[in-house]
């Protein structure tokens, strides 16, 4: 190593290059975050030159995008479905999901994380499910929707991670208890103890 400290350089001042070789090595969310960075390398993550490199290393990888397409027909009804594309040939097929429905079922995806998708869906009735899946593997994990425990509540969401360095994940339940009441409530559902173990009052 050498004795004389290298000069110091101001992260704007480095080539587009050099900033595109690292940008290049980061997830999606960090490109998110660097897009509000500022203006440059809002400029720079979202050019043209930039996309092309990441597909180009995807290529090289062997990698497949997922792409989620929908038609709400109307309210209650709506035509989903999941193409699969190969990075290296650009060729489509369809993705093949591991649940059956009828028209009046739908389906909608939480999350995607680690490879993992978290679906939500109606199949051939009123019953609706969670599903966690990895389509590389075809291994999936079947969950009660808890919203079929809480009738008519007003609102509600969900959320989807993993925990740090672990294959470990967890699906966080948010909803209102009843229509009178502003509080919400938050129950998590983990994949080392299989229920929704956790009941928490969130504070206004």
């Amino acid at each position: 190593m050498s004795d004389i400290p290298p000069s110091s350089l101001e992260i704007p001042q480095l080539l587009d290059d050099l900033m595109c070789e690292i940008f290049e090595r980061c997830n999606g969310l960090t490109i998110q975050n660097v897009r509000h960075t500022c203006r440059h390398w809002r400029q720079l993550a979202g050019s043209y030159e930039f996309a092309a490199r990441v597909s180009n290393r995807c290529r090289s990888r062997g990698c497949y995008l997922f792409a989620h397409f929908g038609y709400l027909f109307s309210w209650t009804t709506a035509l989903d479905w999941i193409m699969k594309l190969d990075s290296r040939t650009g060729e489509t097929s369809e993705f093949t999901l591991p649940f059956l429905f009828n028209h009046d079922g739908w389906f909608e995806i939480l999350g995607v994380e680690q490879g993992v998708f978290c679906i939500r869906y109606c199949c051939l009735g009123s019953e609706r499910f969670l599903l966690t899946w990895n389509p590389s593997t075809g291994i999936f994990h079947r969950i009660n929707d808890p919203t079929d425990l809480h009738e008519g509540e007003p609102a509600f969401l969900y959320a989807f991670a993993f925990y740090p360095k672990s294959t470990h994940y967890a699906i966080i339940h948010v909803f209102y208890e009843d229509y009178e009441s502003p509080a919400c409530v938050l129950t998590i559902y983990t994949s080392f103890r299989r229920n929704w173990y956790v009941t928490i009052p969130c504070p206004n």
